[in-house]
């Protein structure tokens, strides 16, 4: 859309369309959304995006619960909130189809209830409302990994078989590899981790991720998931590092829109629930800043409503602590 309206012709066929058809416009992720530098249409005390009233527009906006407490809207400003609690049925169809899938690829006779057994006992139900991790859980436990599996030993695990699999696809061809042989030094890591061939031979390259990751979400009230190559370049990323990261999966490359006369791209992770596990990771792994961390967590969360927004953190971390 923005590039749509990026030139005159373009933008008038779009304003026609979104006044005489009917349209569902999709805001999605509110809670990841930044308030742009101050405009006569947005204006800093709006806390919302700016919506043009279009009378045959729907407006739908989805975001994490914490953000709508933080923001307490008037009714003026909300007319239906919906939230969903959990992926019930289609998560089941999802985990048959993608088990099936597996068996015909390995010829295995896996079943679906075992696997949904299996998280339940491993206390892991709610990892199964996010598609990509369910998706994760389900590749660890086909191989055998999943038992007993605390919280940051799945995220551990998940880390370990990202890195497994760049592996093995340089060892079949001239996939790139990590630039990182010269920087690795001693970093204590928590047990989750210790016992992860792959994670530990790329421990520097992860603590400076790890970093960004924290500092990314405690230095921004309003959300900082979205990164360009020199927001990570002043954490001590390369570029071939980043590319690495991004074949790995542990980046996602994506091409910024808005953009006429030249091409840029942004990068996140795969999900805030990675980014909050690697931000918990530098937390354990940073004992001798212990201090500037607690300051920065500090600042960053005055109320009760700031402290929910952290709180999948703050579960990593305890997690992290008891192993």
């Amino acid at each position: 859309m923005h590039q749509l309206l990026g030139m005159v012709d373009n933008r008038e066929v779009l304003l026609k369309i979104l006044n005489k058809e009917k349209c569902l416009i999709i805001l999605d992720g509110l809670d990841e959304w930044t308030h742009p530098t101050e405009t006569k249409q947005c204006p800093s005390n709006i806390k919302i995006p700016h919506r043009q009233d279009l009378e045959n527009c729907v407006y739908l906006t989805t975001s994490r619960p914490y953000k709508l407490d933080y923001l307490r809207l008037g009714t003026h400003e909300i007319d239906q909130q919906i939230e969903i609690l959990a992926m019930e049925g289609v998560g089941l169809t999802f985990v048959e189809l993608l088990i099936e899938h597996l068996n015909d690829k390995c010829d295995g006779s896996k079943h679906p209830i075992t696997f949904l057994n299996n998280v339940a006992d491993s206390k892991l139900d709610d990892l199964l409302n996010v598609f990509l991790i369910t998706t994760h859980l389900i590749c660890l436990w086909f191989d055998g990994k999943l038992k007993e599996m605390s919280l940051s030993e799945v995220y551990g695990n998940t880390l370990e078989m990202m890195f497994q699999r760049a592996f093995e696809r340089k060892s079949r061809s001239e996939t790139r590899e990590a630039p990182v042989g010269a920087e690795q030094h001693e970093l204590k890591t928590p047990d989750c981790l210790s016992n992860l061939k792959h994670v530990q031979s790329h421990i520097s390259v992860l603590y400076k991720l790890c970093y960004l990751a924290f500092k990314a979400l405690f230095t921004d009230q309003e959300s900082n998931l979205v990164f360009s190559n020199s927001d990570l370049d002043k954490y001590g990323l390369s570029e071939d590092t980043i590319n690495y990261l991004c074949s790995v999966g542990i980046l996602s490359e994506n091409k910024a829109i808005g953009y006429l006369t030249e091409r840029k791209h942004t990068l996140s992770f795969p999900h805030k629930l990675y980014q909050e596990f690697m931000a918990a990771l530098y937390i354990a792994m940073s004992e001798n800043k212990k201090d500037d961390i607690r300051d920065t967590i500090a600042k960053a969360c005055k109320t009760l409503a700031e402290v929910k927004k952290f709180s999948d953190v703050f579960i990593f971390l305890a997690s992290l602590a008891t192993l």
